[in-house]
């Protein structure tokens, strides 16, 4: 199995992506934003042959961030999210054949 790591670095795109609306985020402690990111892969590790027990990691960093502007645009991101999710999972079901 390989772990997944998110890389605290943050590009200067989504630095200047979330700026606009640092407020907004510090004043909204625990809500939710809908956002669209885009990942690069970093850095991996593969352990030794002779280190069992250890699972091969890879560590990702956000390079590009848009948050939802407003509710309308929310919702239809969550849509799309959550069709995203269901062509992921549906690998042989009758929503794969559908796809």
């Amino acid at each position: 199995m390989t772990a997944i790591k998110i890389d605290s670095k943050v590009s200067a795109a989504v630095e200047a992506a979330l700026e606009d609306r640092a407020d907004e985020l510090f004043d909204g402690l625990g809500g939710h934003w809908t956002a669209v990111i885009e990942v690069r892969t970093v850095e991996r590790t593969q352990p030794a042959p002779d280190e069992e027990g250890k699972d091969r990691a890879v560590k990702v960093r956000i390079v590009g961030l848009e948050l939802a502007g407003d509710d309308l645009e929310d919702e239809r991101l969550r849509r799309q999210r959550a069709d995203m999710k269901r062509r992921r999972t549906s690998g042989g079901t009758l929503d794969s054949v559908a796809s």
